[in-house]
């Protein structure tokens, strides 16, 4: 947990971008992070909405993975 006065799921986003960033050698946490831990929050709103417009982790990840090395290749 990060701090007291958040709720769990915002603990919870911040958890998985912790956990992102860190399984991709990241010295930071940033928007692209948050973001998915936004789409994987079971308690959260945004999971839901992000679904309901195309937002998907295998969609994620190929776009994540381009920022961090630019030589994968986009579909």
């Amino acid at each position: 947990m990060y701090y007291e006065t958040f709720s769990n799921s915002v603990n919870q986003v911040l958890d998985i971008a912790t956990s992102l960033a860190d399984n991709y050698g990241c010295g930071y946490i940033g928007s692209e992070h948050i973001l998915f831990g936004l789409m994987n929050t079971e308690d959260g709103r945004s999971a839901p909405i992000l679904r309901e417009y195309g937002a998907d982790n295998e969609r994620f990840m190929v776009y994540f993975k381009k920022s961090i090395d630019p030589t994968v290749i986009l579909p």
